[in-house]
């Protein structure tokens, strides 16, 4: 039990701050692709009909195309995604690096999307490049749209060997999210059609996230203090769903603060 002493006449209100643990999230496109699993960790695959647009999952493996990993539309084979995990450089009308992650977008003009997913609330750090795969020998080089949007919002939008661009556009910035908020990284047909738009992406999401105990979800923190109203003196306890770092301020009702009475550790328990 915490006492205060030599207070005047207050009615008091505690603040309890009592954060979760924090880890670092490294999130990377292509070294995180799986060929059984959609979504694979934060990451999901499919396309939209307009940039911006719906987004529709593919949710059955694309067939293996010259060693590459797939996921694409069903029966139509494009739009799709594909990933190199073979160790060395395929090269068909395009070039594959080892490891890299290319799209290209449909037939009728769909966006192939590589979608995020925020694990939690946080500030994000996104990187992201686009650059053509296609032009292996006299085939036509990579002519497509690219973009990056945090839900409906664009944060970029760029152009392959279109417009002034060349064959390599990138973005970097950083996004405030919401848990379970969205990136998309699009590949559009362009201003041409679809043919020899393959398209590699590069993309990482970087951020702190917090854990949340699953024992500790639904749980709240609980704060008595007695008397209250505080005349001169006063006692409190705490209740923690969880340890964790705990820091304990006065306010009286206007919002100054009064005193700052613990800033420490508390075990996982009632405390006072």
């Amino acid at each position: 039990m915490r006492s205060l002493h030599g207070l005047s006449s207050l009615t008091l209100a505690v603040a309890l701050w009592a954060p979760g643990a924090s880890r670092c999230l490294a999130d990377d496109a292509a070294a995180d692709f799986s060929a059984t699993s959609n979504p694979s960790a934060h990451w999901s695959y499919g396309s939209s009909v307009i940039r911006g647009g719906l987004f529709a999952i593919y949710t059955v493996p694309g067939t293996d195309f010259a060693g590459l990993s797939t996921w694409n539309a069903p029966s139509l084979g494009l739009p799709h995604v594909n990933h190199n995990g073979t160790g060395s450089t395929i090269i068909t009308t395009a070039t594959f690096p080892p490891g890299a992650l290319s799209l290209h977008p449909g037939g009728v003009g769909e966006n192939y999307v590589v979608r995020w997913t925020a694990p939690t609330a946080g500030s994000y750090q996104i990187s992201a490049t686009f650059v053509g795969r296609s032009g292996v020998g006299t085939n036509p080089v990579t002519t497509t749209d690219v973009a990056v949007l945090h839900g409906s919002t664009e944060l970029f939008s760029g152009w392959i060997n279109q417009n002034g661009d060349g064959n390599t556009t990138s973005w970097s910035g950083s996004r405030t999210m919401g848990a379970g908020e969205t990136l998309d990284f699009t590949v559009g047909i362009g201003t041409h059609d679809h043919s020899f738009d393959t398209t590699g992406l590069d993309a990482v999401v970087t951020g702190s996230t917090v854990d949340v105990d699953e024992a500790s979800r639904g749980q709240e923190f609980t704060v008595a203090v007695m008397p209250n109203p505080v005349r001169t003196a006063a006692s409190f306890s705490i209740g923690l769903p969880r340890a964790g770092t705990v820091r304990v301020r006065v306010f009286d009702l206007s919002g100054r603060l009064v005193r700052e009475i613990w800033n420490g550790s508390f075990r996982r328990a009632p405390a006072s």
